[in-house]
């Protein structure tokens, strides 16, 4: 909340949190987050422990294959809902997903095979891509200058929040005795399931005054930053035509390099994070809800990360903020994968966590700046392909590799040496930072969207 108020206090209306609560649309949005959040903090800890018990055993490679496969249906769907967005409506398919999440929560409580986890998955994974991109072009459109970055840090932050408050939910269970057996697992199966219902019943009250200009040419007021280029001087920049969508944002070298950050950085997310709690689990003994209280207390230090990321970012910029943050929880990573002290354990994967969690709303903050209005959707979810095109086959590389290892270390040191790779490329983007930040001082006096 600190931060909050330094930014308040700095005299441009855009940047305040309370600006950001009058905005009846970011305010649902906001409510939305806090029970979806708290669902998929149950969810996330929980689904191997369930999958294990309803196919009977404790069957690594198994797991791997059900979370890449979940992915797959959203790699299709995440440039199309995009591309909707930007086209027609951003609100529908904000209201799709809701239905998509909540109705595989439900579907989940009753799976008995294999197949049945199967198709509950692919639905509870494919929702977020209809809806991802829909929602951060809602938060840009509705937002200007370092608002942008507050209202990322706001959302992502209260994602984290709640997720905290679900995985407490789990520790709190513990202590009342409930058992984690088949029928356990199937209540916080179902406590997911009625959260989402929450969510998705708010999502519907959401509303966004959107208006695609598809042949909108610029002025030289109306200038914008593409990917790191001006408008100015080129005159097939000038034309902001959505027909362009996804191929016109591709068109760009600074593009390519988004693309590439999110797919490394994808690739080498799945090679540890849906195990984590698996990690706990088999390396030291730890029972579901202790595992839960672990990863609440890192949710919260990932939220106080999102939040303080607008502030750091003033100071040293965007990009130097997720070079110096993502270098550090890679060391961490690193340590984890050698690690026998259960205390230094936790200390370590809390602050990997934390760490390479404060990149987030800057990335998206970024991103925004260099794309027109017409193509926030699109690009979001052009990059959130990439990400889940990286993030669908490592889980099931890394099962494998768990399971033939019988170890989680070669996981936690390949996911380090990938995410390595992208730390490289974050860096070559500090000139387009420049860009965006000269954009933004030219861009003080810009209206945001009409509030309803």
């Amino acid at each position: 909340m600190i931060f909050w108020v330094f930014l308040l206090e700095e005299g441009e209306p855009e940047y305040g949190v309370r600006n950001f609560f009058r905005d009846s649309s970011l305010t649902k949005i906001f409510f939305s987050t806090v029970f979806s959040s708290a669902g998929y903090g149950v969810l996330f800890i929980i689904l191997p422990f369930y999958v294990f018990a309803v196919i009977g055993r404790d069957d690594y490679s198994f797991y791997g294959i059900l979370i890449s496969f979940s992915f797959i249906l959203g790699v299709f769907l995440i440039v199309p809902s995009g591309v909707f967005a930007d086209r027609f409506s951003r609100v529908l398919l904000i209201r799709v997903g809701a239905i998509t999440s909540s109705i595989g929560g439900f579907l989940l409580v009753f799976a008995g095979s294999w197949q049945g986890l199967l198709v509950a998955t692919l639905l509870i994974y494919s929702s977020y891509p209809l809806f991802s991109p829909s929602l951060a072009a809602i938060v840009a459109d509705r937002t200007t200058g370092y608002g942008k970055d507050l209202a990322y840090s706001i959302i992502y932050g209260i994602n984290l929040a709640f997720i905290a408050v679900g995985n407490l939910l789990l520790y709190a269970f513990q202590i009342m005795n409930i058992d984690f057996d088949l029928e356990g697992l199937r209540f916080t199966i179902l406590i997911f399931a009625l959260l989402n219902l929450i969510a998705g019943i708010i999502a519907f009250t959401i509303k966004h005054k959107y208006i695609p200009n598809r042949n909108k040419i610029k002025d030289s007021s109306d200038e914008d930053v593409f990917c790191g280029e001006t408008n100015s001087g080129s005159s097939d920049n000038i034309k902001d035509d959505t027909n362009g969508g996804i191929f016109g944002f591709l068109r760009r070298n600074t593009a390519w390099k988004l693309v590439l950050i999110n797919l490394i950085l994808g690739f080498g997310a799945g090679f540890m994070v849906p195990f984590f709690m698996l990690f706990f689990e088999d390396r030291f003994g730890l029972e579901i809800g202790t595992i839960g209280l672990i990863f609440a207390v890192q949710q919260v230090f990932m939220a106080l990360g999102n939040f303080s990321a607008p502030l750091i970012s003033r100071i040293i910029r965007r990009i130097p903020t997720m070079v110096i943050t993502e270098i550090a929880a890679i060391i961490c990573a690193i340590y984890l994968a050698f690690s026998q002290n259960l205390t230094l354990a936790i200390i370590a994967f809390i602050a990997r966590g934390s760490l390479m969690n404060v990149a987030n709303p800057l990335a998206q903050s970024l991103m925004m700046d260099l794309v027109g209005e017409n193509y926030r959707a699109t690009a979001s979810s052009t990059l959130a392909l990439a990400f889940s095109s990286g993030n669908t086959p490592s889980p099931f590389i890394s099962g494998v590799i768990i399971e033939r290892q019988n170890s989680f270390a070669p996981s936690l040191l390949i996911m380090s040496s990938i995410y390595s790779i992208g730390v490289v490329v974050v860096a070559s983007l500090k000139s387009v930072d420049k860009e965006a930040m000269k954009k933004r001082k030219l861009a003080k006096t810009i209206t945001p969207p009409e509030i309803m």
